[in-house]
């Protein structure tokens, strides 16, 4: 373990962030057999995470405000007008319009061996099919970067750090549409490569993929759900019957949002469909242990305002006091 007399602030500061994280990870895994307590604290350590690491959170065209980043690892590749070709699950090309922002979450040599830490850096844009230049999508770009005071070292020494990772976006969205999910966004290409001689970590890992936006309003944002409480009573009524249908149909294809807030949500009046967007994480198989309330679930996605804060395994079940 690393004492602060030996590493900086900004460093120490970080890892007490990721170790948040991992506790995070931890009750990911061990509480969703009890969902109440489960909803309750993937929620209170999200919150607690997004709110002190500067994440990317996924933006919406219906009301995000877009996101740049002076960071230096995306200057090549991937200028407005670069059209990158995808090989699975089919070949498909689409056009890069503007980056939306950039995230860097580079580790130390000494993160790595203490932790196993990846040092990557992580680029979202918009895009569109060049020959249907109407059909627009996001793109992630997921790049091996080196560990924190290597970047000068020469391509052989940054090659030995070289790895394989897929992220867990990937994953979820992969899976989510093979299982032909129709509450989540679609995956419409991606490709797994690696960085060549010239690359920031020769032989590390590169990847792309593009996912469909979904249509419809975005329920909050990183206020709130002002979004929602501006639509009518009836409405309200409609996302919140929707919605528990949805999160039900998500966790039987084994995944939960990342992020249990409004602005996880998006809202397509014509069809009556509730979309969970952002990144997800994946749940525990087996039964729950004990089962949570629908009103549980819209309380921790602010569909609902309970009147007082309230402790779930003590909760009288009243909701007459909320505001819906």
């Amino acid at each position: 373990m690393l004492s602060g007399k030996d590493i900086p602030k900004a460093i120490q500061e970080r890892e007490r962030l990721v170790r948040a994280h991992a506790i995070s990870r931890i009750f990911t895994r061990h509480l969703a057999t009890d969902s109440a307590r489960f909803d309750m604290m993937r929620m209170i350590f999200s919150h607690y995470i997004l709110t002190s690491i500067h994440l990317p959170i996924d933006s919406h065209p219906s009301n995000a405000a877009r996101m740049t980043s002076s960071l230096p690892w995306f200057r090549k590749g991937t200028d407005p007008g670069t059209i990158i070709t995808f090989d699975k699950p089919l070949s498909s090309r689409w056009e890069i319009l503007e980056k939306l922002n950039e995230y860097d979450d580079q580790a130390t040599v000494e993160q790595n061996r203490a932790y196993g830490f990846h040092s990557f850096a992580s680029a979202k844009f918009l895009c569109c099919d060049p020959q249907r230049r109407a059909t627009e999508a996001f793109m992630r770009v997921y790049i091996q970067v080196p560990h924190r005071t290597t970047e000068m070292d020469d391509a052989d020494t940054r090659g030995q750090q070289a790895m394989s990772w897929t992220p867990e976006e990937l994953t979820s969205l992969l899976d989510l549409t093979e299982k032909g999910s129709n509450i989540t966004p679609k995956l419409l290409g991606y490709k797994i490569g690696t960085q060549d001689r010239l690359g920031l970590v020769p032989g590390g890992f590169i990847i792309w993929f593009v996912w469909e936006i979904v249509p419809g309003l975005r329920l909050g944002d990183r206020d709130g759900a002002h979004p929602f409480w501006g639509l009518k009573n009836y409405e309200r009524d409609q996302v919140r019957a929707s919605f528990l249908n949805a999160l039900a149909k998500l966790k039987e294809h084994g995944w939960y949002p990342g992020m249990p807030r409004a602005r996880s949500l998006v809202w397509h009046r014509d069809t009556q469909t509730c979309y969970f967007i952002g990144r997800f994480s994946e749940t525990m198989e087996g039964p729950p242990r004990r089962l949570a309330e629908p009103a549980q679930h819209v309380a921790t996605f602010e569909l609902a305002l309970p009147d007082v804060p309230v402790r779930w395994r003590d909760w009288d079940k009243d909701t007459s006091r909320w505001k819906w």
